[in-house]
């Protein structure tokens, strides 16, 4: 049971406000076991109205001097639309949601057609894993590097080899390797796999995956604020900013090396002008190559030096 004054009546959040409410009522002395009201008192079922217009089943009791509106301390989400969402969190007066760094107050708002939910603040998260990376096609695409011969790198290639093919004074075990980020690639040509990385969840700070039965329920109220903090259950939560940490970059190189020797990193063999180059894929953060010796970024705009 948990207690949330609002101006004279007190709200009582439940697990099961049918059973709940007669324990209530009795122990303050406004029904008895069977849920029978005292003479002085009322016991009726009808619907609350939350502070963010949101109407749930609810119990309420009146006595001389107390007034309770039992509801339900729990709320399924219904659907996956921003709706169906926004509705869930908003069944509850003053909810405030706290993801890590992250915190939500209400009331949300969401659209039929939309998947995005906003607070009160303008703070958003998407709901839908259609807004998310599709990281299977990611995985795909950075696993056959080689399909059709490499056609689709001979652009980026064509510079490493420019580079190579002008070295000058360099002895020959000198291996330089060429780096790119891989979205950015597909970004400066235009290929519709670019929308794979990023959909249009557009300054979302969360993205809300939900599993099979997905629900709100209230964990406590702020004793600062009066606000009822909320949880989210049978959700994936994912931090954006975090997400978005490790790219995926494709090296170039003129033969295979051993990048760690503890890790195993497959090349793949393209050939381009009859010279074989070898592509390896690498999941990594962003900056690792950077000021490393003998590799450079082949997406660089500054004009490479041989």
């Amino acid at each position: 049971m948990i207690l949330q004054q609002r101006g004279e009546t007190r709200v009582v959040y439940m697990p099961d406000i049918d059973a709940g409410h007669i324990v209530l009522g009795e122990s303050m002395g406004i029904c008895d076991i069977q849920g029978k009201p005292a003479l002085h008192a009322t016991v009726k079922k009808m619907r609350y109205t939350t502070d963010c217009g949101v109407a749930v089943d609810a119990w309420n009791l009146v006595g001389q001097t107390v007034n309770f509106m039992v509801v339900p301390d729990r709320v399924k989400i219904e659907g996956a639309k921003s709706s169906d969402f926004a509705k869930a969190l908003n069944s509850f007066n003053s909810p405030k949601y706290t993801f890590d760094r992250y915190v939500f107050t209400g009331k949300f708002s969401g659209a039929d057609d939309r998947y995005t939910v906003s607070d009160k603040m303008g703070r958003k998260m998407t709901t839908s894993a259609d807004l998310l990376k599709d990281l299977p096609g990611i995985f795909a695409l950075m696993a056959n590097l080689d399909h059709d011969g490499g056609a689709i790198f001979h652009p980026v290639i064509a510079r490493y080899l420019w580079f190579i093919w002008h070295m000058k004074g360099r002895p020959s075990k000198f291996q330089p390797v060429g780096y790119f980020d891989l979205h950015r690639y597909l970004q400066v040509l235009k290929d519709d796999r670019r929308h794979m990385f990023s959909r249009q969840s557009g300054d979302a700070l969360i993205d809300i995956q939900f599993g099979k039965a997905p629900y709100v329920v209230v964990t406590g109220i702020d004793p600062r604020t009066n606000q009822a903090i909320i949880e989210l259950k049978d959700v994936t939560v994912i931090d954006r900013s975090k997400d978005d940490s490790f790219k995926p970059y494709v090296l170039v190189a003129n033969r295979p090396f051993e990048l760690r020797q503890e890790v195993k990193f497959e090349w793949k063999r393209v050939v381009v002008d009859k010279h074989p180059i070898f592509l390896m894929p690498v999941m990594c953060l962003h900056g690792t190559w950077r000021n490393m010796l003998n590799m450079f970024d082949l997406l660089s705009t500054t004009q490479i030096q041989a």
